[in-house]
């Protein structure tokens, strides 16, 4: 597919920045570079049996996804390994639940929902993000991890190590 030139300037961008990025700075850089639904649009693809992960660009550096979600579709819980995430809203609201680790369950902390446009990014994150808002509108999402997810073995959930939820 043909990589749009905003996407290929971010890269080049995060390239530069490594994985030492903070949260202001790729804000920064998503203002001088701004990523549209319609400059991942070749990328939205839904699936009825669960979300997609569409990789966009992946360097040794880092990795730039698309992923979409239909109503009621959402990840399991789990980590980014040590990766830095961070995640764009480019349609829809997506719903966040974050977790603690507590002694290797994920002990929920706190709900969240993110509107079109927002932009954040943590590290030793442990959440669910999915497309649980009510309102029938499918979710894109932009998401960057610096470096790429190195996953432990080919059963690991691509996005990173997986949880279970402690029961309380």
């Amino acid at each position: 597919m043909l990589i749009p030139e905003v996407l290929k300037k971010l890269s080049q961008s995060l390239d530069l920045l490594g994985d030492q990025i903070t949260e202001a700075e790729l804000q920064e850089l998503l203002l001088k570079y701004p990523i549209t639904y319609s400059a991942v649009e070749p990328w939205v693809t839904f699936q009825d049996s669960g979300y997609t992960r569409n990789v966009m660009i992946r360097t040794q550096h880092h990795e730039i996804l698309c992923c979409c979600w239909l109503p009621g579709q959402s990840s399991p819980i789990h980590d980014h390994v040590k990766s830095k995430s961070f995640v764009t809203v480019l349609s829809g609201v997506a719903t966040e639940h974050l977790f603690s680790d507590h002694l290797g369950k994920a002990r929920f902390t706190l709900l969240r929902h993110l509107d079109q446009g927002a932009v954040y990014g943590e590290v030793g994150l442990i959440h669910r993000l999915g497309n649980q808002v009510s309102n029938n509108i499918p979710l894109v999402t932009l998401h960057i991890y610096l470096p790429p997810i190195e996953l432990n073995s080919p059963d690991d959930y691509p996005g990173g190590r997986v949880f279970e939820e402690e029961k309380v």
